[in-house]
């Protein structure tokens, strides 16, 4: 048997890789199941799967593709660090993206976050230096410390819609401007004018900006 499931949870994979198919009747995928699985190339989520776990698919280096279902709401800490992925797509149904979630995916260029995403974790997204362009979604709520560390390719949006966040020339702030979050790391040989209306530098803000030439 290449699943090990226990009580609607897939808590190992026990196969070889190339395009796996989970089970239908899955309902979670437990912490470290796929863990290191060098051979995994492919993945394909059944409808019903509800939540993936922190470390499932931690180092599996050559997970290029993912079909997620429509009922995922949750994805874990680290839950896909170190994978080959080019693109993600997200279901309409995700609400949640845990810490450092996709950290470390050096060839992810493209992700599409749904309308109904509630939160990002710290280091989302860091270290994905291919990451090209992303757009906040109107439903999100909580933004995570350093989620786009590293990504000094991305050109950040907001949808126009939100209600808690907006993004000026690539800088994103709170929707009232008060507060400054994150400054692209990539940009290089600029000085950056910190707005009249900024009252407050949030935690990190400008970690990574080492092309950064001053701040006024």
């Amino acid at each position: 048997m290449e699943f090990r499931i226990v009580n609607g949870t897939l808590a190992r994979y026990l196969g070889r890789g190339g395009i796996v198919t989970i089970p239908d009747g899955v309902r979670q995928i437990g912490p470290r199941a796929f863990m290191g699985c060098e051979g995994l190339f492919s993945v394909r989520f059944p409808e019903g799967v509800t939540s993936v776990g922190p470390m499932a698919f931690y180092d599996c280096v050559n997970l290029q593709q993912l079909e997620l279902p429509e009922s995922l709401l949750e994805i874990g800490e680290n839950a896909f660090t170190g994978c080959a992925l080019r693109e993600v797509r997200f279901p309409d149904s995700l609400r949640e993206i845990g810490p450092l979630a996709f950290s470390d995916c050096r060839q992810l260029r493209a992700v599409l976050l749904p309308d109904g995403l509630r939160s990002i974790g710290d280091g989302a997204f860091s270290g994905c230096a291919l990451l090209q362009a992303l757009t906040l979604p109107a439903g999100l709520e909580t933004l995570g410390r350093s989620p786009f560390e590293g990504c000094v390719n991305l050109q950040l949006r907001v949808s126009p819609r939100s209600r808690r966040f907006s993004a000026v020339d690539g800088v994103l702030y709170n929707r009232t401007l008060t507060e400054l979050l994150f400054y692209p790391c990539g940009r290089k040989g600029a000085v950056f004018t910190v707005p009249p209306t900024v009252q407050r530098i949030g935690p990190e803000a400008f970690i990574g900006s080492t092309g950064l030439a001053g701040i006024e």
